[in-house]
């Protein structure tokens, strides 16, 4: 399904999973794919997509869950599979306490993945002006080509 179609997680599941978060100083909620998700030192462990529970596991144990019939790969966009996430089976994200130990598992990987810095400024390269204030050239293939033919 394309991100523009991409439906809002129902309003028991947001609450179910706000009240599974493990009870940790790190973990911070922020909104990722329009939905709500939990992170760890800046990466991703949890959160919601749609009216599904992703958990980041790591892409060797996600792959033998999913081998194992156990959960569901996470591909939010045909063809993009996410290896390190699984979907979980909707019996667990039903129940508080499966789901909040689902999330545990994926909060102790969290923390076992190196700590994202804070976010980074644009690039000179995305930034950088001609000495006449005018924004550099695009650099697409197309935009390329018709720079070559001009010269």
């Amino acid at each position: 399904m394309p991100p523009g179609q991409w439906k809002k997680s129902p309003p028991e599941l947001v609450e179910r999973f706000a009240q599974a978060l493990p009870k940790h100083a790190g973990v911070a909620r922020r909104t990722m794919f329009g939905c709500p998700c939990a992170f760890v030192d800046g990466n991703m462990f949890g959160g919601l997509f749609q009216d599904r529970v992703l958990v980041r596991l790591g892409a060797g144990v996600a792959s033998e869950l999913v081998a194992a019939g156990r959960a569901d790969p996470f591909v939010p966009v045909a063809g993009r599979a996410m290896r390190e996430y699984v979907l979980l089976p909707e019996a667990d994200a039903g129940r508080a306490d499966t789901l909040a130990a689902w999330l545990l598992r994926g909060l102790e990987f969290g923390l076992t993945v190196a700590p994202k810095g804070p976010r980074r400024a644009a690039s000179a390269n995305t930034t950088a002006r001609h000495a006449d204030g005018a924004a550099p050239a695009p650099s697409s293939p197309a935009a390329r080509a018709r720079r070559r033919k001009q010269a």
